[in-house]
């Protein structure tokens, strides 16, 4: 059995036009490539990563809003994407019709709903002959959304103990447990120690891989009793934020992002990657080397001792850069600055943060 999962999705803004035209049969070399890395899978999965508007809005203006056109809806279906995790932070920017709308497109959602219960139901599906499970959750403790509560809508954010329960109980019930948290910090590559320790106790509960999403930026993987975790695939298909008058709030950086292949057999699961890039309304395949390479480089984080007090040395250092880019604020000279000053910073941070302290050396 082949189940692809990939990054944050949302055909908007920049990205509207490319999705238009190759659906009305323009050529587009990037978009043909991921239709046939789906097309190599029994199933596949992405997150959602908007809210598309419907009769009421509910904007919060104490956050980013990302708002996503409904023609994302057929591009997602015509790629053969089969469904979308919707536990995130951004699914009810505007209101709670994107489930409905997605539904209606001919593509299935889990990770959200009118309450708590609903919300935190898994997909189960029976894919090549193993029933399958698959948890949409979003880290409550570290991000900002709109969470199902008792009685109130939103994306699951259970309690992490009510998480590792509910995959215990799953792993009883079904083949296969999938869990695709929406955790982390914008923009840091490294897990924090909280997020590596949920990723193996949630293996032990009996998930067959943690697959992440909502750094927008490619993080690192390791394997855990032979299942892998990765931390972050990075934003798949996601553009520059704009206001309905076209001003750009938020520019996002050009991207790295990766599909994950999992390949589940009697013997285990194996994971593979396969890389694109997204950048100002552009979308290419990558060589396949360089999935691999990005996670290499970035798995090296993950080695060693200590690593509580190393992570919080990068996490420090990477504070200063902050998380959002106004660049009707900044301009985009001044914007393209702050992108190459948090990448330039990334690299050193992680490469101070990789040493050990005097501390750390006399223990």
């Amino acid at each position: 059995m082949r189940i692809a999962i990939a990054g944050d999705f949302a055909m908007n803004d920049g990205l509207r036009g490319p999705g238009r035209t190759w659906l009305a049969g323009s050529p587009s070399p990037g978009l043909d490539a991921l239709r046939e890395v789906f097309r190599s899978a029994d199933f596949v999965v992405a997150n959602f990563e908007a809210s598309i508007p419907g009769d009421r809005e509910r904007p919060e203006p104490s956050k980013i809003l990302i708002r996503a056109d409904e023609g994302s809806v057929a591009v997602a279906r015509a790629l053969g994407i089969h469904a979308m995790t919707l536990a995130n932070n951004h699914a009810f920017d505007f209101g709670d019709s994107t489930c409905g709308t997605l539904r209606s497109g001919g593509i299935e959602c889990f990770g959200a709903g009118k309450d708590e219960a609903e919300a935190a139901a898994p997909l189960r599906r029976r894919i090549a002959n193993e029933e399958v499970a698959f948890i949409g959750w979003a880290d409550r403790e570290t991000i900002d959304g709109i969470w199902a509560d008792d009685g109130t809508p939103g994306a699951n954010a259970v309690s992490r103990g009510a998480l590792i329960e509910q995959v215990r109980a799953l792993a009883g019930e079904v083949d296969r447990v999938i869990v695709l948290p929406h955790w982390g910090r914008d923009y840091l590559e490294y897990p924090s120690p909280a997020m590596r320790d949920l990723a193996l106790r949630l293996i032990d509960a009996g998930a067959a891989a943690v697959i992440g999403t909502h750094p927008h930026i490619v993080g690192c993987n390791e394997a855990h009793a032979g299942r892998p975790i990765v931390y972050s695939t990075g934003s798949l298909l996601l553009d520059d934020i704009r206001l309905p008058d076209g001003t750009m709030t938020v520019a996002y950086p050009p991207s790295i992002a990766l599909v994950a292949l999992l390949k589940l057999g009697p013997g285990g699961v194996e994971v593979d990657f396969v890389a694109f890039r997204c950048s100002r309304g552009t979308f290419q395949a990558l060589p396949a080397a360089s999935a691999r390479a990005v996670l290499e480089r970035n798995n090296r984080f993950l080695s060693g001792g200590n690593y509580g007090d190393r992570y919080d040395r990068y996490e420090a250092r990477m504070r200063a850069w902050g998380i959002r880019l106004r660049t009707d604020v900044l301009g985009r000279p001044a914007a393209a600055a702050v992108r190459i000053g948090r990448k330039l910073q990334r690299r050193v941070a992680a490469a101070v943060g990789a040493r050990p302290s005097q501390e750390d050396e006399r223990s």
